[in-house]
């Protein structure tokens, strides 16, 4: 049995920011990631806002692209950009550079570690060495849309909706993403993400 005031699952953006307070605040911290490696396979846009950038050590590392505008278009609205700017950033980079953050404040990670069971305060885990539980005073699940966690809390049911991806060549440059509202995409809408001279390109859809 590991003991720790805090554990965390999931060491994305949520769960690396929530290990680096909790170690930045005196707390015993662990981290645990389910992937071999943090941010990997990559699934999001890679769209940040400029303030969301300016938290990293080392932004210069992860800018893909610098977005000035989001349009937005509507059928038979006037489309108009509304200034944001931001970056499209490798996402990889991002995540791994937040948990090197956490981990620099003390927090500790564990990899290919996957939560099994919640109990009376304990969580099981499982990793490449074998099962083992820890007892925390403090049990943050940052483990995405479908978190065990939140199931095993009393979380009640979440809807989705259901979306891909695709990397694609541009035709043109861009300097502002893209959002598509139409009835063919119910619940949802499509987008066109920049990065260079190529676009983050998909459609999400109840």
């Amino acid at each position: 049995m590991t003991t720790c005031d805090v554990l965390v699952i999931g060491a994305g953006p949520a769960g690396s920011q929530a290990a680096r307070h909790a170690a930045l605040g005196g707390a015993d911290t662990v981290f645990v990631e389910r992937r071999r490696v943090v941010g990997v396979p990559v699934q999001c846009a890679e769209h940040v806002p400029l303030l969301t950038l300016s938290a990293l050590p080392r932004p210069q590392d992860v800018v893909v692209q610098r977005i000035t505008h989001l349009r937005t278009q509507v059928p038979g609205l006037q489309t108009e950009a509304l200034r944001a700017p931001g970056a499209i950033v490798r996402r990889d980079l991002f995540d791994q550079q937040l948990t090197a953050m956490a981990q620099a404040q003390g927090a500790e990670l564990r990899l290919r570690t996957i939560a099994t069971a919640l109990h009376d305060g304990v969580m099981t885990l499982k990793s490449p060495d074998g099962p083992f539980q820890v007892r925390a005073t403090v049990i943050i699940g940052a483990d995405g849309p479908h978190s065990k966690v939140r199931a095993w809390s009393g979380g009640g049911a979440t809807r989705f909706v259901q979306a891909l991806q695709y990397r694609m060549r541009l035709c043109a440059p861009m300097t502002t993403t893209e959002c598509y509202l139409r009835r063919y995409l119910p619940g949802g809408y499509g987008w066109v993400f920049p990065r260079g001279s190529e676009a983050n390109v998909g459609v999400g859809v109840d």
